[in-house]
């Protein structure tokens, strides 16, 4: 590293209660991407490569090498020649959990252009180096009682609900809110879920339930999308459940999960789909336009949500 990257705070590795630092997993997921086949298989060939640069060796590490014989001894999981995503995070999870290895994961981080910040050698040290989980507008959103408090102002006059509302507008989405809709099945309220008493709380429902669409026409169109606020959810809660998994050795399972990203993004699509299933064939529609006819105030909330997008989801 250069003496610029050097003078760069180290970024924490492991954070509370031993989780790993999701921009850490990023990277060993983005390394396992990089050295395993089409199939989501590291094989020796592979591995050999993958030490070789991680290691910034000149000699050539052969695929019988004894560095890729012990990680193949300890990380294919299922025998059958070859290491999985999930064996080589596992390999890893173990390194930062061993204070002689700690260095080690360090080293090849440095070795294969990462900064002390856990960011490429070669991106700028601005915005684009800060952590989302540290910005102001993604910790006022997951602060469950500052949201309450922002939320609740929603049922002040009408100058306060307003400016609390672009407030909102502003921020991350709140996860809480958003899980509770997403995850609305067969016997759901739709009177509690979608709360037509106050205007801006209604728009608020509304703008999640029109992400759902818009990621959904996406996948159909084969349009390739950012990862946007719900996809961070699901990131966050699919780390902590891989994390768990490693750290008590639960690795028990359909060998083809290894063929899968850790942030399952699809799944997350899937869940979607079968929300919109359930919202038509349960008279979530039919409950919205009563809502919309029966508020006038809420006229002009027909342009942020087009009601074509949900009938074009009743016949699957």
């Amino acid at each position: 590293m250069n003496k610029l990257s050097e003078s760069i705070p180290k970024a924490e590795l492991v954070l509370e209660k031993g989780k790993i630092n999701p921009r850490l997993l990023e990277i060993f997921n983005e390394w396992f991407d990089e050295y395993s086949d089409d199939d989501g298989k590291m094989t020796r060939e592979l591995c050999a490569k993958f030490v070789k640069d991680v290691t910034n060796t000149q000699e050539q590490i052969q695929p019988q090498d004894y560095r890729i014989n012990f990680l193949f001894e300890s990380y294919d999981l299922y025998k059958e020649g070859f290491i999985p995503r999930e064996g080589f995070v596992k390999f890893y999870t173990e390194c930062l959990q061993n204070r002689e290895k700690y260095q080690t994961v360090w080293d090849n981080l440095h070795n294969m252009g990462i900064r002390n910040d856990l960011r490429k050698i070669d991106e700028g040290l601005g915005s684009k180096a800060v952590s989302k989980h540290s910005l102001p507008r993604y910790k006022l959103a997951h602060n469950e009682e500052f949201f309450k408090t922002l939320f609740a102002l929603q049922d002040s006059n009408e100058k306060i609900a307003k400016e609390a509302f672009e407030f909102l507008c502003t921020i991350s989405t709140n996860p809480k809110i958003y899980k509770v809709i997403l995850n609305a099945n067969t016997n759901a309220d739709w009177n509690k879920l979608i709360n037509s008493s106050n205007v801006y709380k209604l728009i608020y429902t509304l703008q999640i339930i029109e992400s759902f669409l818009e990621d959904i026409e996406i996948e159909k169109e084969g349009i390739d999308s950012n990862i946007c606020e719900e996809y961070i959810l699901s990131e966050e809660t699919d780390i902590e459940l891989v994390e768990e998994n490693i750290q008590n050795n639960n690795i028990e399972g359909d060998k083809n999960e290894s063929n899968r990203s850790l942030v399952n993004i699809g799944n997350l699509q899937e869940k979607k789909i079968e929300w919109m299933k359930n919202f038509i064939e349960n008279d979530g529609f039919t409950f919205l336009t009563k809502v919309i006819k029966k508020c006038s105030k809420i006229y002009f909330l027909i342009s942020l949500i087009s009601f074509n997008k949900l009938n074009n989801y009743v016949f699957f």
